[in-house]
């Protein structure tokens, strides 16, 4: 059987070579991943055995590679390494495919023992093919990781470097000696080469016999260990080492010389001599010079790169924890501002749905919605683009009719349009648009799109067009707006930006909603373009793919969010409601609105809540989430869920946490429904209607 090893290591090569040779396998190697890549199309072995830390591929990415490959994915791939040794190192390597992850050095019949088991399960009951899984990562690490790597590999390649300086030198140190007897022009000449490549090198040198004594040291040790030429040779090796550690260090030495177990490379951090902590990185190499045994070390500092490493742990780490706080801060001014937005919005809905307001006072409460609504839009925006920025935007994936949503939206913004005596129009080429995509992504790409393109224009008309075209839903939106001048057009993706900036520009709003529109249509595999001139108007083209498998075959979103009706409930009796809340204002706001069709009753804590539904039996419950103080509203309907009269009665999230993750999380709590704050009168109706239609 044909087995491809791959490392960039000669001596392992070797090693591997002879063990596997020994037990009848013909043996092809390679270098780096790349160089194995190729000889992996051409010879096809039965079995690659990988190192991960090489230059030019590494060992993850030659097995990313191979598992992409058809011929080669079904190649079993192992992984022996003893750089990338932690449980989290394994869990990626078996992610991109990988079956065996085996740490060096392993002895020879365990190794062995593995790559028989292996090769058997292949061959009797075949091993199935390991998917590849990618994650995404923070932008910020992401960088983080790409330098602590280009580091790694500037090591490595000096190393490398050093590594040839230190076989020329034991060439050229082996026939010094050998050649002790001849001309002493000869020996001068070799001493001449010898002392120019010893002194040359940055790195310290230091040759030590079998005993354990030090026999040649260059300048570069000397200074490297702070120690002179005439304190270091012929004496213990163990001098430099702080003298507590001397005994133990030297005895160790001489045995391992003495049973050839010389590590050939060792990274550690030693107390020296003048007490200096300091990370040392060891070459050694074993030889022989007659029935002699000689160790020569080739030693590098190597604490900077250590603390390098950590510091890029730590900023690792702190960049996770900003993300983190960033993420609560959004989560908490979420529910900080849409809770007053309640009161804001909804009383001046109500006032100005009152009779005898004069239009004076109407007019200010109209510039108050107009106000709030802004604001909710914005805070909304800054939300979902914080979650992108964050990698944490889910996209649920279910059947989607493009022609209801649109339809929608448009009804929505014709009363935006109408106050800039703008003509808005919708005209689908198709009856029905079914593509498999996220609900809420995409309303808020179109809405974005419309809300945009009515901004933009002064006069004229916005025209929404819906139509197909190679097996795609083609979404236009065409506005005679200002247009966008040609110079401008590739700003106007990125957040925070618009054709018109700084303290003069033409146009209100926060330069999001295009940045997280073109988002969104990425994630959902969509396309997103632009052609515009300044003046002339702008038209924004989105290609959505059309569904394109079984509808049975589809795992949709389930949503227990009740669909909006304009009906009120069917039973002529009131329903009795409780609603649990801690902020006044929406308390009163809900009281006023509900208070004509249903008998309402509120609590401002938890406690008053739970006593409320122990004393009463209520058959509608609207728990707000964040209580303040004892329980929150998950805690309360737990326990409510446990009285015997309430294990059915519907009870619903009402609360001003709205980020996708918590309105799952909460209707995954024993929660029937959900509605995010603020909302107007007409969605709350709805809302409370349909809930008790669903009882």
């Amino acid at each position: 059987m044909k087995v491809l090893i791959v490392d960039d290591k000669p001596e392992n090569l070797y090693l591997l070579e002879s063990l596997l040779q020994s037990e009848g396998y013909e043996i092809i190697s390679a270098k780096n991943g790349a160089e194995a890549l190729g000889l992996a199309l051409k010879y096809q072995p039965d079995l690659i055995i990988s190192d991960i830390l090489m230059p030019i591929m590494d060992g993850y990415t030659l097995c990313k590679e191979c598992k992409k490959d058809k011929v080669l994915s079904v190649i079993p791939f192992v992984f022996y390494t003893a750089t990338y040794t932690t449980p989290k190192d394994e869990e990626f390597a078996h992610k991109l495919g990988a079956d065996r992850f085996i740490i060096k050095p392993a002895e020879p019949d365990f190794f062995l023992d593995i790559i028989t088991n292996l090769l058997e399960e292949v061959k009797e009951k075949g091993i199935p093919v390991r998917k590849i899984e990618i994650v995404p990562e923070n932008v910020h690490l992401k960088e983080y990781n790409e330098t602590l790597i280009r580091k790694l590999e500037d090591k490595m390649r000096q190393t490398e470097n050093n590594e040839r300086e230190l076989k020329q030198y034991i060439n050229e140190l082996e026939r010094t000696i050998q050649e002790r007897k001849l001309a002493e022009q000869k020996l001068s000449e070799s001493e001449v080469k010898f002392r120019l490549l010893w002194e040359k090198t940055d790195n310290g040198m230091r040759l030590i016999d079998q005993d354990g004594i030090t026999v040649l040291v260059n300048s570069s040790f000397c200074r490297l260990v702070n120690l002179k030429e005439d304190e270091l040779l012929n004496k213990p090796a163990s001098l430099i080492y702080a003298e507590k550690e001397r005994s133990y260090m030297q005895e160790r030495l001489i045995e391992n010389i003495k049973n050839s177990n010389i590590e050939p490379v060792i990274e550690k951090e030693l107390v020296l001599h003048d007490n200096r902590r300091i990370w040392l990185e060891m070459s050694n190499s074993l030889f022989s010079i007659g029935n002699s045994k000689y160790v020569l070390s080739i030693v590098r500092d190597i604490s900077e790169k250590k603390k390098m490493i950590s510091e890029l742990i730590q900023a690792k780490e702190k960049a996770e924890e900003i993300n983190r706080i960033k993420t609560n801060f959004f989560a908490n001014m979420s529910h900080e501002l849409r809770t007053p937005l309640i009161a804001i919005l909804g009383f001046s809905e109500l006032i100005e749905e009152m009779d005898g307001v004069d239009e004076e006072l109407r007019s200010m409460i109209i510039h108050i919605k107009k106000g709030g609504l802004r604001l909710l839009h914005t805070l909304d925006l800054i939300l979902n683009i914080s979650k992108l920025e964050a990698g944490k935007t889910e996209v649920k994936l279910e059947e989607v009719n493009l022609v209801p949503l649109i339809e929608k939206i448009i009804s929505l913004s014709r009363e935006e349009a109408k106050q800039k005596n703008i003509t808005l129009s919708f005209d689908k080429k198709i009856n029905e648009a079914l593509c498999y995509l996220d609900p809420e992504l995409t309303e808020i790409i179109c809405t974005n799109l419309i809300k945009n393109a009515i901004k933009f224009t002064n006069q004229g008309n916005v025209n929404v067009y819906l139509d197909e075209k190679d097996s795609k839903a083609i979404l236009r939106v065409i506005d005679t707006g200002i247009g966008i001048p040609e110079k401008y057009q590739a700003m106007i993706w990125e957040e925070f930006r618009q054709a018109s900036e700084g303290y003069g520009r033409n146009f209100e709003g926060t330069g999001l909603g295009l940045p997280l529109a073109r988002n969104y249509v990425t994630l959902m595999g969509g396309k997103i373009s632009l052609n515009s001139s300044e003046g002339k108007g702008s038209e924004f083209v989105v290609e959505f793919p059309f569904l394109n498998v079984p509808t049975d075959e589809l795992l949709l979103q389930k949503s227990t969010r009740v669909k909006n009706s304009l009906s009120s409930p069917e039973s002529k009796e009131k329903l009795c409601i409780l609603y649990v809340e801690d902020d006044l204002d929406a308390r009163n706001y809900v009281t006023m609105v509900l208070k004509k069709e249903y008998n309402i009753e509120t609590a401002s804590s938890a406690d008053e809540g739970l006593r409320k539904a122990k004393e009463n039996q209520y058959d509608l419950i609207l728990m707000d989430i964040n209580l303040r103080k004892g329980l929150d509203g998950i805690q309360l309907t737990r326990i409510i869920r446990e009285l015997p009269n309430y294990k059915t009665t519907p009870i619903a999230a009402v609360t001003a946490f709205a980020m996708k993750a918590e309105k799952e999380e909460f209707l995954s709590k024993e929660m029937n429904a959900y509605i995010s704050k603020p909302f107007t009168r007409t969605e709350l109706m709805d809302f409370v209607n349909n809930l008790a239609k669903s009882r």
